[in-house]
């Protein structure tokens, strides 16, 4: 299959406007090839609270599937004991970049996401303790995504 334009950067994105529940993933690498032929793409539970927030984000990135643009960059830090915690960068929500979110290992799918982050290079160290958005006023710790 011919890369597409859209294929050429590796990175990790979300959907601006999906579903009620869910948070649409893509990540894009061709040479890593899980269940998309650019990557992989995944859906994450998500708070009400997450999901209005994203349809309300100004979309930055073209979907590899059919070259619309639906997207907006995320990234994921690991931390030490096993923790991972997604950043939306855009609108301040719960952190001063946008959107930060953690990621549970519970989940089968979180850490589908993760391991193509981790194999692709796409997955940033985490600087310090992971982030809390207790110490802002935000709390978005229940359920925030599985």
């Amino acid at each position: 299959m011919k890369e597409k334009e859209e294929w050429k950067e590796k990175r990790m994105q979300v959907r601006c406007k999906f579903q009620k529940k869910c948070m649409h993933v893509q990540g894009i690498d061709p040479t890593n090839e899980r269940n998309r032929a650019y990557g992989m793409a995944h859906e994450l539970r998500a708070l009400p609270i997450i999901i209005e927030w994203l349809g309300e984000q100004q979309p930055t990135r073209k979907s590899p599937a059919s070259g619309d643009l639906l997207y907006i960059e995320f990234t994921i830090a690991e931390y030490e004991n096993d923790i991972f915690q997604m950043l939306i960068e855009g609108d301040e929500l719960n952190h001063p970049k946008g959107a930060c979110l953690d990621m549970h290992m519970e989940s089968s799918t979180s850490r589908e996401v993760i391991a193509f982050a981790k194999a692709t290079g796409l997955l940033v160290a985490g600087i310090g303790e992971p982030y809390n958005s207790d110490d802002h006023g935000f709390n978005l710790k229940e359920g925030e995504e599985e």
